[in-house]
């Protein structure tokens, strides 16, 4: 028998500015006097939260010299992000939040029989929650 168990922590990236994503990189220039100014009245933000748990345990069992498998797994993600249009005065502003939270498990039993059958049959299960 063995097992793993593999947890993944949080990601930030707080109130980045404008450089950080291509939609983000988007400004609009205004000519003045043969000079290009960049013009953006709000930087906008991208955060996110992220936590994941991940726990693989194999079982060695004698039919058919096989091994059972469980993997399972358990995440949460926020995202909230706001990107500027670029335009010298606010008229659009894009706006994304996402809170989601998933599970998953898979079982599975992997052998040989007979010196001529490999056989491999499970279950997985997954759902997810978000809004």
């Amino acid at each position: 028998m063995s097992s793993a168990l593999a947890v993944t922590g949080a990601a930030h990236a707080e109130d980045q500015a404008a450089s950080s994503s291509l939609l983000n990189d988007i400004v609009v220039t205004a000519q003045k006097k043969n000079r290009a100014e960049r013009v953006q009245d709000d930087p906008g933000y991208t955060r996110i939260d992220w936590k994941s748990a991940t726990s693989e345990t194999n079982i060695d069992v004698g039919l058919g010299d096989g091994v059972i498998t469980n993997v399972a797994n358990y995440r949460t993600l926020l995202q909230d992000s706001k990107l500027d249009d670029g335009a010298p005065v606010q008229v659009i502003d894009f706006r994304t939040y996402l809170d989601q939270e998933q599970v998953s498990d898979e079982l599975r039993y992997a052998g040989r029989f007979w010196d001529k059958l490999d056989l491999t049959v499970g279950l997985f299960y997954f759902n997810q929650n978000y809004q």
